[in-house]
Parts: structure tokens; sequence; C-alpha cells
């Protein structure tokens, strides 16, 4: 879905730690972007379908609880606002090791958002992704994506 792959990841997440931690978040936007494309193509290597498969039974077991219709939109709404505050923090500079645990998490919560605000916010978040793999593509593999 995201179009990262698993080394590329693993690049992004290791850059992101430099950058934390030797760099003292020198370039915090960058660190949220490599780790939100780290997670993204770690997510989609071999433990990902059970990342996936554990959200889904969560998102089910919430429309168990508290019915269907209920459940989508309570489990949407936490989707949407983990990404609004995420997008606000990143937009104000708020950036700290929290909003950088935050970003490892959108991969996976951006699926929980129903409807086409969740298409529109995998769009429009899977573009920093797409954009940082391709540099690191370009910069270690000599390709363009990797």
């Amino acid at each position: 879905m995201w179009g990262v792959s698993v080394a590329v990841g693993v690049l992004a997440v290791i850059g992101a730690g430099v950058i934390a931690t030797v760099g003292r978040m020198a370039w915090p936007r960058m660190t949220a972007a490599l780790t939100l494309t780290g997670s993204a193509g770690i997510i989609g290597g071999s433990f990902g379908p059970a990342l996936h498969s554990a959200v889904t039974k969560v998102d089910k077991a919430a429309g168990q609880a508290v019915g269907r219709l209920t459940g989508t939109v309570l489990v949407g709404l936490v989707g949407l606002i983990v990404i609004g505050v995420w997008a606000l923090w990143i937009y104000h500079g708020q950036i700290d090791l929290r909003t950088i645990g935050v970003s490892a998490a959108v991969p996976l919560v951006i699926n929980l958002i129903p409807g086409v605000a969740g298409t529109v916010a995998i769009f429009v978040v899977g573009m920093i992704p797409q954009i940082v793999s391709g540099l690191i593509g370009l910069l270690f593999f000599g390709t363009w994506g990797g």
C-alpha cells in the first residue's frame, strides 16, 4: 500500500535514529518523515500482516462492544484524532519523541479511518513515504524507490 520496501524502511529508521540521538533532533520534521517512512516500509514487510490483523481485531472488538456502526465511527474518530494531532504537532514544529512515536504508528492507525476521509488521509499522508523512499532509493540504490 505504501510502496516502501523493507530495506528502505530500515534505512529510514536508522537515519531517524541517528538524527534523533547523535544529531540531537537537528532536523525534527525530517526525523518524523523518516520514522513514518521506516514504519511504512517495515509494516509492509513480513510481520506487517500480523500487525494489520491485530489492528483489525481491535477494530472488530470495538464494533462488537458498542455496535457495528458506533464501533466503526468510534475507531475512525480515534484514527482521525491521532492523524490530526500528529499533523498539528508537525506543522507547529512541536516535535519531540512523542511525535516520533506517533509517526511510527500512523501507517497502522490511518487504516482505521473509514470511507472517503480514510482514502484522502491515506493519499495525503502516503505522499510523505513515497517521496522519502524515492530519495533514499536514489541515494543508496541508484533508482527511484527501493
